[in-house]
């Protein structure tokens, strides 16, 4: 992470992030597309046009299946949803060993576009990504998809792999739109 001290020029950035997941599989008929959320983001502003966020594993909650693009929380039994939260904890992103997932990294603003470019570590695992948030009056919008096994997590699988989720989980992100110009940091 970026240095941060008491005299640090930090400055906070209301984030909030929704994660999608696909099943797949022989017997994906029988599984669910989910949707979750995350409770516990930090995210703060440097000068430089630098960006650090720090997301807590344990705060991602279950919001429910997802059947043709609409989230129905009530097909998932309390249940389901503990089982799924204990399973991503425990074996996919591994908390314990893991405590907290990390990006830092810089952007740059146009109009109505804002690069952000820099590394997420996830399980201990740096990889380097770049995604474009578009603006729309006082609101960020980003979405960009990360492949679970560049960081070393397998995909969970169940019935010798009849089950399985896919390599993919599509990340969104929405903020409140700070004015971003490093003089104003």
């Amino acid at each position: 992470m970026f240095p941060v001290s008491p005299t640090d020029d930090a400055k906070p950035l209301a984030l909030e992030i929704t994660l999608f997941t696909f099943k797949e599989g022989l017997l994906a008929r029988a599984a669910h597309d989910l949707q979750l959320h995350v409770e516990h983001v930090e995210a703060r502003l440097f000068s430089g046009n630098r960006l650090a966020i720090e997301v807590d594993p344990l705060s991602i909650q279950v919001d429910g299946a997802v059947v043709h693009g609409e989230v129905h929380a009530d097909i998932l039994s309390a249940d389901n949803r503990r089982e799924i939260q204990h399973t991503l904890q425990e074996s996919v992103l591994k908390v314990a060993r893991y405590p907290m997932l990390r990006f830092e990294g810089t952007f740059e603003e146009s109009s109505s576009l804002v690069e952000i470019q820099g590394t997420l570590e996830l399980c201990g695992v740096q990889q380097t990504l770049s995604t474009r948030a578009r603006a729309k009056g006082g609101t960020l919008f980003a979405e960009l998809e990360i492949r679970p096994s560049a960081f070393g997590i397998q995909p969970f699988r169940a019935l010798m792999g009849a089950i399985r989720v896919q390599d993919r989980v599509v990340v969104r992100i929405r903020g409140v739109r700070p004015s971003l110009n490093s003089a104003s940091i």
